[in-house]
């Protein structure tokens, strides 16, 4: 029901991220929950002028966005933990997603209805709605933070992509 991407603004030479659509959680990013039929700036208030977004990517009622710094934000509705914070019923404007120990640099996030996964180097995490196994920890379990993807059958793998759905996730290792 909404929308989001990154624009290059020439007049403070910076990659923004805009939205635009349903607002009812804060899915807008841009402060407030009214719905808007023009993009809107994605708002910073809370974190400090973010300038430099790299991508941005729309699910069910939140949003996620990576910066080219590698930080990982996420707002809008957290009924289920998709924010990665924690678990806050709704954040209007960006937030940071918790990072878990050694991660410093995101290089990918995908956003489904209700989970979020994101790909840092090798590993792969998820978090949010747990179920049908979505989250790839070997449970059904709901998780507010993120939280690794274990290891298929096999043996340890790399993941290249991640791709997130309404009700699952698929992901390409490193081997192909």
């Amino acid at each position: 029901n909404f929308t989001c991407g990154v624009a290059f603004n020439p007049a403070n030479s910076a990659d923004e991220a805009y939205c635009w659509g349903r607002n009812d959680r804060g899915n807008l990013g841009d402060g407030g929950t009214s719905p808007s039929t023009l993009p809107v700036l994605v708002a910073a208030a809370a974190i400090g002028p973010v300038t430099d977004w790299r991508t941005v990517q729309a699910g069910g009622g939140h949003a996620c966005g990576l910066t080219f710094a590698g930080k990982l934000y996420c707002w809008g509705s957290d009924d289920d933990g998709q924010l990665g914070s924690g678990g806050l019923g709704e954040v209007h404007v960006p937030r940071q997603v918790t990072n878990p120990t050694g991660v410093t640099f995101w290089d990918e996030v995908a956003v489904g209805n209700s989970h979020s996964c994101a790909r840092t180097g090798g590993d792969l995490y998820c978090w949010g709605y747990g179920s049908y196994g979505k989250l790839g920890d070997n449970s059904t379990t709901s998780r507010s933070v993120p939280t690794r993807v274990a290891d298929p059958a096999g043996g340890a793998v790399a993941w290249d992509m991640v791709a997130v759905g309404e009700n699952h996730t698929c992901a390409v290792a490193s081997t192909g």
